[in-house]
């Protein structure tokens, strides 16, 4: 799977109030290939909070010397099995799914403090009204590749509702000649209808100048990640860098079926994984 895509202590966000925009895409078709979990997107816009209500400094804990971001985004996954000429999957390949999914995530840069915290809720739906046969079969005419021919035995409609928060800590912080590394380490739990997990990781970012950021945006099963830079300086430098994370697993609505409902074609989802991430902002 191929993608395009923390505050420091007594570090402060830059105070620009116009909006981020962001867009991530993930397409196994950049690998070469077409199976598991094969597309992904997520548009977002990120905004920081100028005025602090109630809300925010009672349920989030801010205080007003605290930067307090708001995201909105929406945003699409979809899952085919590795053989896509038969009408149900081979009973050791993916199910056929799609999760369509709309969340609103608040991130806190406390000040005087080396961390930051994230809490989101989701809103979502499997199934036909997911709109993953549509999308792909879109693309696949478009590409001139072949349609999947399971979609009929994809999982079942349902309403999905997930709540995730995470904690993300600047462990490790250096300077070596014009160039800044930092090392960040996160633990997140997420829970709902949809996916049930904990998760832990490591990111080191390299650059010059490095600012305060919540993490790169990710989509579930990864947990963070807010379309959000601080833009105090005149000319940004990028910076690289390269994340893992390990995350257990008690269920997975794109893998072992519905909750509440049978799904006839289902796995086993794996109850511990591994993911590497590398690239360049």
């Amino acid at each position: 799977m191929f993608g395009i895509s923390v505050a420091s202590a007594q570090e402060k966000f830059d105070t620009n109030v116009s909006p981020i925009w962001g867009l991530s895409f993930e397409n196994d078709w950049f690998d070469g290939d077409d199976k598991n979990y094969t597309a992904g997107w997520q548009f977002s816009r990120a905004r920081e909070v100028q005025t602090q209500t109630q809300f925010h400094r009672r349920l989030l804990r801010a205080s007003a010397d605290d930067t307090v971001v708001k995201q909105y985004s929406m945003g699409q996954q979809i899952f085919t099995a590795e053989t896509d000429d038969t009408a149900v999957p081979p009973p050791d390949e993916h199910p056929y799914a799609a999760h369509l999914f709309a969340d609103l995530t608040y991130g806190i840069a406390r000040q005087g403090t080396n961390y930051t915290d994230q809490i989101s809720i989701q809103i979502g739906l499997t199934g036909d009204g997911a709109l993953g046969e549509f999308v792909q079969d879109t693309a696949h005419d478009v590409v001139g590749g072949a349609r999947f021919q399971g979609w009929d035995s994809q999982i079942g409609t349902q309403p999905t509702l997930q709540l995730a928060v995470e904690r993300r800590w600047t462990t490790w912080r250096r300077e070596v000649g014009n160039r800044d590394f930092e090392l960040a380490t996160s633990v997140g739990l997420t829970g709902g209808n949809a996916l049930v997990a904990v998760e832990f990781g490591a990111t080191l970012r390299t650059g010059r100048d490095l600012r305060p950021t919540f993490g790169e945006p990710k989509l579930l099963p990864a947990i963070g990640g807010l379309a959000w830079h601080d833009r105090s300086l005149e000319n940004p430098k990028g910076y690289g860098f390269i994340g893992i994370t390990a995350r257990g697993i008690a269920h997975k609505v794109w893998v072992d079926g519905r909750l509440w409902e049978k799904d006839e074609f289902t796995q086993d989802s794996n109850s511990f994984v591994c993911d590497v991430k590398v690239g360049y902002v």
